[in-house]
């Protein structure tokens, strides 16, 4: 632990409230910092996603799984942690966002296991032709399962978003680290922060039928949406976000437009992409860093009580000579 242990405090004895001080203070850091594990948890996810993207855009297949499976684990883990206590609408979006990123997975695996090399890849040294075989039938059954993961996403976001103006949903405001405010007057911020799903859902399905205007209008929504997040926050991870939509962008220009000819295209768009992951990764190492582990907590508590007992027993003494 980084509190004061009780032999430190025994040599604070004659300045008690030094050690108390102390102790508050970091305790007061530790339960501050674990107030926003949600967010944490949220930035975890993010991360996950985008380290995803950057081995998929660049067809490193093993990063391009493991970082794939990892973050739907994540995804699912904090689905299941957060739906007991969660107000339906960030149920709603949770549950968006699994199905999305279930479908994105379903399609990145039937590009790198079943679809040809991309031309600009033909001389690339770590990809030279799918992971099992061509199989164009394959490719298109998998891609069906996509587009039906993510109109599933989709349709549950309609659904709730029909019962809130049906009112059997209520867009109730919630505790957030961003304020209580209502956004526009209808929506807290919590919710707010997640509403890109909705749209960035509709390009990437877009994106499945080789729909360019439709892959770039719901694009440009999504940058509508980060750039607004970041005017009324400014969080680092909405930095973050917009990086990885630029870089998608960018990704997705290559594919539709420019049908993956050169590979620079694509050498911008995995730069992109990977500095919204070192600034997520970041975000992480300084949450984790500050936040502290639960015995961390629990030893922290004991070293305060012994602290306002030393504290005590000092002023007894005093009152007693006095």
């Amino acid at each position: 632990s980084s509190g004061i242990s009780q032999p430190n405090l025994l040599a604070f004895s004659g300045q008690p409230h030094a050690a108390e001080i102390h102790v508050m203070e970091r305790l007061a850091k530790v339960w501050r910092s674990a107030s926003n594990s949600t967010d944490a948890q949220d930035v975890v996810c993010i991360c996950l996603w985008l380290v995803k993207d950057l081995g998929w855009v660049l067809l490193l297949a093993p990063l391009a799984f493991s970082a794939g499976i990892a973050s739907l684990c994540a995804e699912v883990f904090v689905l299941i942690r957060s739906w007991p206590g969660g107000s339906a609408g960030n149920r709603a979006h949770s549950l968006a966002e699994a199905l999305w990123l279930t479908g994105n997975l379903v399609w990145m695996c039937a590009e790198l296991l079943f679809e040809d090399p991309q031309p600009s890849f033909k001389n690339v040294v770590w990809y030279y032709s799918p992971l099992l075989s061509r199989s164009p039938e394959r490719y298109d059954t998998c891609l069906v399962a996509t587009r039906v993961l993510m109109v599933a996403g989709l349709g549950v976001l309609v659904v709730f978003y029909a019962g809130c103006s049906a009112g059997r949903f209520t867009l109730r405001a919630a505790d957030s680290p961003h304020g209580s405010g209502l956004v526009f007057g209808l929506m807290p911020m919590d919710i707010y922060s997640r509403l890109f799903i909705g749209p960035w859902i509709a390009k990437d399905l877009c994106w499945t039928f080789s729909y360019t205007w439709g892959v770039f209008g719901f694009a440009a929504v999504v940058a509508c949406l980060g750039i607004d997040c970041l005017r009324r926050v400014g969080s680092a991870a909405f930095i973050a976000e917009l990086l990885w939509f630029a870089g998608n962008s960018v990704w997705a220009y290559s594919e539709l437009v420019g049908l993956d000819a050169t590979i620079e295209l694509r050498i911008i768009a995995a730069s992109l992409i990977f500095c919204g992951a070192l600034i997520c990764g970041g975000l992480v190492a300084a949450s984790r860093f500050d936040a502290g582990s639960p015995g961390e907590r629990d030893l922290l508590l004991r070293d305060y009580a012994a602290a306002r007992a030393v504290a005590d027993a000092a002023a007894e003494r005093s009152a007693a000579a006095s």
